[in-house]
C-alpha cells in the first residue's frame, strides 16, 4: 500500500512540474513557449465584444453576432489555448441577402474571427460566403458600443484559389452595438 501511495504522489509531482502557463491577451508570441499554455482573457476584453454589431447604409445592412469562446484548443498543438471571439455575419441589400455566414464555431477558418492586438484594435479575418474569398483588417474602437471597420486585402502568394465570384462585402463601416 505504501508503494502505491508513493506512486501516485510521484506521479502528481512529476504533472505539477508540467503545469500550463497562462498568458494574458496581448502577450507577445515571444514570450510564449513551445507548448502548454493558454493565452487567455483574464480582463474580460472579449467579454465585452460579444453580441450584435449593425451597420447600416440606404437599403444595405451588416450585421455581425460576436461569440466568445474559452479555451479554444490550437489545431497543431492539442495542449495549445487561446479564448476567441468568433461571429457569424448577414450583409443585405434591398432585402436581398448577398452573403450571409450561419453559424458560429470555435476554432480557426469559422468565417469571421476577430484577434486581439490592444484593447481598442483587433484584426478581423472574414471569408465572404458568396465569393469565397477572405480578407484580413481592422476592428477598432471607437467607443464601448461603435467600432471602424475596415477589410484588405492580405499581400503574398495565394494557395487557394476556388474562388466562384468577386468581393461582395463592403470595405469599410461604422459598426454600432446593438
Amino acid at each position: 500500500m505504501k508503494k502505491l501511495l508513493y506512486i501516485i504522489a510521484l506521479g502528481c509531482t512529476i504533472s505539477a512540474c508540467k503545469a500550463q502557463e497562462i498568458f494574458p491577451l496581448g502577450t507577445s508570441v515571444l514570450d510564449w513557449p513551445d507548448n502548454n499554455y493558454y493565452v487567455k482573457d483574464i480582463s474580460n476584453e472579449l467579454t465585452q465584444l460579444e453580441g450584435e454589431w449593425l451597420w447600416t447604409d440606404g437599403s444595405s445592412s451588416f450585421e455581425v453576432t460576436l461569440e466568445k469562446f474559452e479555451m479554444v484548443v490550437d489545431p497543431i498543438h492539442n495542449d495549445v489555448f487561446h479564448d476567441a471571439l468568433n461571429g457569424k455575419y448577414k450583409y443585405t441589400v434591398n432585402g436581398v441577402t448577398i452573403s450571409e455566414k450561419t453559424t458560429i464555431l470555435p476554432g480557426l477558418g469559422n468565417g469571421f474571427s476577430l484577434h486581439y492586438t490592444n484593447p481598442t484594435t483587433y484584426e478581423v479575418v472574414i471569408k465572404d460566403v458568396a465569393s469565397n474569398r477572405s480578407r484580413i483588417g481592422k476592428f477598432i474602437l471607437t467607443s464601448p458600443t461603435e467600432a471602424e471597420v475596415s477589410f484588405y486585402t492580405s499581400e503574398g502568394v495565394k494557395i487557394y484559389t476556388n474562388y466562384t465570384g468577386e468581393w461582395s462585402l463592403p470595405t469599410e463601416m461604422t459598426l454600432t452595438k446593438q
